[in-house]
């Protein structure tokens, strides 16, 4: 009885041992005992769509245009153009959109990796904080491109904040409060392999497992730097930091053979030039026009003000350009986010207005007075596109009148006479500015 009970223990012990074993050598395993808190594999459809969405309450959020360009990858004969917030999908041969992201379903969009006919995207999302401020983070979805959905998502479970909280001190004297915290994810492929660093660390992920393997910021950097962004270098992951207080900027690159991370005594900045790391952001291969404004509805059809010209939009579809025409140099170089311009139709529905009073300072390229004001006016029948404030009698000395109808042109309203379109001040309707429209001349006072 004794020596059977000695042996059977025996094999308690090696059968504990291989348990052991396997589920610190094996991935799929861990994988599996991870994927609970780490991915969630859920359906979201119509991520990417056919048409610009929001048609009946369209605005220029909605529209195929970029505020930046952040990667561009090359997809099914197709490019991939991914900036801040916006995805397109694009035909350089027939130079036409094919898709675009649906904007009630993604609109905030960070970074991409693509993997085969997968896009993986980090997206922001913000958390509620006491003091009335909040933080944010990083979720990552993975999008299957022939389907166009969703199909898995990560990190969406962040990490509980410390009781009691404050703010001010505990992120400034607390580094392990970002701890788990994908704030400021990037990405970048490898292979079969999704690289992401956020200011916890780095994460390096098996797509065909999801089992990722994680290098804290300790294992990066011998300071206190957190990590900013992460690339693919010619097949070498390099990793830049983020310049701050503690922080002059480091490179630090992974090491295949000893599956270390090693810094580089190099400028940062001059790292980055010299590779090119930035390249698509400074000089993207497909450079998109940038929508300025709306009309309202036309025959079904909306008109956009563009920085290269009049464009006509119909629902179900993409945006068709009209006919070519300019815009302000410094008009155009904004982004569509910085611009708030406001559009007006005539009784005939053949001139378009678009304006907006401003208080930016003088151009050496336009007058001072377009400075002030921005007024365009488009003629449908002949399809011109005609700068109202680019006149002779718009110089220095209307300064002062401009100055003062700037501010109640914001709050005007307007009224129709005769083809001459005015803007009246609410207080007592005297005029502000006035615009023949058949003549394209726009006059200025009461």
């Amino acid at each position: 009885m004794h020596r059977g009970f000695v042996s059977v223990y025996f094999i308690l012990i090696i059968l504990a041992i291989i348990g052991v074993g396997i589920l610190t050598f094996s991935p799929q395993l861990k994988e599996k005992l991870k994927i609970g808190t780490d991915v969630k594999n859920e359906i979201i459809p119509n991520i990417l769509i056919n048409y610009v969405p929001n048609f009946d309450k369209l605005s220029l959020n909605d529209l195929p245009h970029f505020i930046d360009y952040r990667q561009i990858h090359k997809y099914n004969n197709h490019l991939l153009i991914v900036g801040y917030n916006k995805i397109v999908e694009y035909d350089p041969d027939s130079q036409k959109i094919i898709r675009q992201n649906n904007t009630n379903v993604l609109d905030c969009i960070n970074d991409s990796a693509l993997v085969g006919t997968s896009l993986y995207i980090s997206c922001y999302e913000r958390q509620d904080l006491p003091q009335n401020s909040s933080l944010t983070y990083s979720v990552l979805y993975k999008i299957d491109l022939p389907n166009s959905s969703i199909v898995k998502t990560y990190f969406s479970e962040i990490p509980p904040l410390p009781n009691p909280f404050d703010i001010r001190k505990d992120l400034e004297n607390n580094p392990h409060v970002y701890d788990g915290r994908k704030i400021n994810l990037s990405l970048a492929s490898q292979g079969f392999i999704l690289w992401m660093s956020s200011w916890d660390g780095v994460m390096q992920m098996d797509i065909t497992t999801d089992y990722i393997k994680t290098y804290a910021k300790q294992d990066i950097y011998k300071n206190q730097c957190f990590p900013e962004a992460i690339f693919n270098d010619n097949d070498t992951i390099t990793l830049t930091a983020s310049i701050g207080a503690y922080c002059k900027g480091n490179i630090s690159i992974f090491n295949n053979k000893n599956k270390q991370w090693e810094e580089i005594p190099v400028d940062q900045d001059k790292y980055i030039k010299e590779h090119g790391l930035y390249s698509v952001i400074n000089k993207p291969i497909v450079k998109f026009p940038t929508f300025i404004s709306i009309s309202p509805k036309v025959n079904e059809k909306y008109y956009l003000l563009a920085s290269d010209g009049v464009y006509s939009l119909a629902s179900g579809e993409f945006p068709v350009k009209v006919f070519d025409g300019k815009i302000s140099d410094e008009l155009s170089l904004r982004s569509y986010s910085d611009v708030n311009m406001q559009s007006y139709l005539s009784q005939d529905k053949r001139y378009i207005i678009f304006m907006r009073a401003v208080g930016r300072g003088p151009s050496l390229k336009v007058p001072l007075i377009s400075s002030i004001l921005d007024v365009y006016l488009v003629d449908l029948q002949k399809l011109a596109l005609t700068n109202l404030m680019e006149a002779k009698e718009f110089n220095t000395q209307t300064t002062s009148k401009i100055e003062e109808i700037r501010d109640k042109m914001i709050n005007s309203y307007t009224e129709e006479k005769n083809g001459i379109l005015f803007f009246k001040d609410h207080s007592n309707n005297k005029t502000l500015v006035s615009i023949d429209l058949s003549r394209a001349k726009l006059s200025i006072g009461y």
